[in-house]
Protein backbone atom coordinates (compact mmCIF):
# COMPACT_ATOMS: atom_id res chain seq x y z
CA UNK A 1 0.00 0.00 0.00
CA UNK A 2 1.91 3.65 -0.58
CA UNK A 3 0.09 6.51 1.05
CA UNK A 4 1.73 9.99 0.82
CA UNK A 5 3.94 11.63 3.69
CA UNK A 6 1.83 13.50 6.24
CA UNK A 7 4.61 16.60 4.72
CA UNK A 8 2.77 16.07 0.96
CA UNK A 9 -1.32 16.24 2.56
CA UNK A 10 -1.05 18.59 4.90
CA UNK A 11 -3.86 21.16 5.16
CA UNK A 12 -5.72 18.90 2.33
CA UNK A 13 -8.70 17.11 5.10
CA UNK A 14 -10.21 15.22 2.89
CA UNK A 15 -6.88 13.34 1.85
CA UNK A 16 -6.05 13.33 5.07
CA UNK A 17 -9.35 11.27 6.43
CA UNK A 18 -9.17 8.96 3.01
CA UNK A 19 -5.62 8.11 4.51
CA UNK A 20 -6.88 7.40 7.82
CA UNK A 21 -9.95 5.37 6.72
CA UNK A 22 -7.90 3.43 4.94
CA UNK A 23 -5.22 2.69 7.73
CA UNK A 24 -8.36 1.64 10.33
CA UNK A 25 -9.43 -0.87 7.22
CA UNK A 26 -5.52 -2.13 7.01
CA UNK A 27 -4.74 -2.09 10.41
CA UNK A 28 -9.01 -3.89 11.45
CA UNK A 29 -8.06 -6.80 9.28
CA UNK A 30 -4.67 -6.86 10.50
CA UNK A 31 -6.33 -7.28 13.74
CA UNK A 32 -8.42 -10.00 13.00
CA UNK A 33 -5.96 -12.01 11.54
CA UNK A 34 -3.95 -11.38 14.80
CA UNK A 35 -6.68 -12.29 16.84
CA UNK A 36 -7.17 -15.92 14.88
CA UNK A 37 -3.47 -16.69 15.17
CA UNK A 38 -3.68 -15.27 19.11
CA UNK A 39 -1.43 -12.49 19.19
CA UNK A 40 -2.43 -9.15 20.87
CA UNK A 41 -3.00 -6.77 18.29
CA UNK A 42 -3.82 -2.50 19.22
CA UNK A 43 -3.62 0.11 17.08
CA UNK A 44 -2.80 3.89 16.99
CA UNK A 45 -2.92 6.15 14.34
CA UNK A 46 -1.06 8.90 14.22
CA UNK A 47 0.21 12.16 12.47
CA UNK A 48 3.18 14.21 12.30
CA UNK A 49 6.89 13.12 12.16
CA UNK A 50 6.79 9.07 12.03
CA UNK A 51 10.03 8.13 13.32
CA UNK A 52 9.36 10.84 16.38
CA UNK A 53 6.26 9.11 16.73
CA UNK A 54 7.31 5.52 16.90
CA UNK A 55 10.28 6.41 19.27
CA UNK A 56 7.63 8.51 21.61
CA UNK A 57 5.13 5.61 21.69
CA UNK A 58 7.48 2.50 22.13
CA UNK A 59 8.80 4.07 24.88
CA UNK A 60 5.89 5.23 26.53
CA UNK A 61 5.42 4.17 30.06
CA UNK A 62 2.23 2.43 29.33
CA UNK A 63 3.66 1.04 26.38
CA UNK A 64 5.53 -2.52 27.29
CA UNK A 65 6.93 -3.44 23.71
CA UNK A 66 9.90 -5.68 23.07
CA UNK A 67 10.59 -5.12 19.79
CA UNK A 68 9.91 -2.40 17.16
CA UNK A 69 9.19 -4.15 13.64
CA UNK A 70 9.65 -1.61 10.75
CA UNK A 71 9.64 -1.58 7.36
CA UNK A 72 12.18 0.00 4.70
CA UNK A 73 12.09 1.39 1.11
CA UNK A 74 14.99 3.45 1.00
CA UNK A 75 13.31 6.49 -1.14
CA UNK A 76 14.63 9.17 0.13
CA UNK A 77 18.06 10.57 0.36
CA UNK A 78 21.39 8.51 -0.95
CA UNK A 79 22.82 8.63 3.23
CA UNK A 80 19.47 6.87 3.63
CA UNK A 81 18.92 4.97 0.76
CA UNK A 82 19.95 1.60 2.40
CA UNK A 83 17.35 1.97 5.37
CA UNK A 84 15.38 4.96 4.74
CA UNK A 85 14.98 8.13 7.03
CA UNK A 86 12.42 6.69 9.32
CA UNK A 87 13.78 3.39 9.93
CA UNK A 88 17.63 5.44 10.26
CA UNK A 89 15.78 7.36 12.69
CA UNK A 90 13.81 4.66 14.80
CA UNK A 91 17.19 2.69 15.12
CA UNK A 92 19.27 5.21 16.27
CA UNK A 93 16.95 6.48 18.27
CA UNK A 94 15.13 3.43 20.07
CA UNK A 95 16.70 2.20 23.22
CA UNK A 96 14.49 -0.79 22.19
CA UNK A 97 15.65 -3.46 19.46
CA UNK A 98 14.29 -3.07 16.60
CA UNK A 99 13.82 -5.48 13.14
CA UNK A 100 13.93 -3.75 9.77
CA UNK A 101 12.24 -5.70 6.96
CA UNK A 102 13.25 -4.72 3.30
Amino acid sequence: MYTQSYSETRGVSSISNEMKKEARTVLDNAKKTCGKAGVSFTTKILQGNIGFNIVKTAHQKNNKFDLIVIGSRGRSSLKSMFLGSTSNFVIHESSIPVLIVK
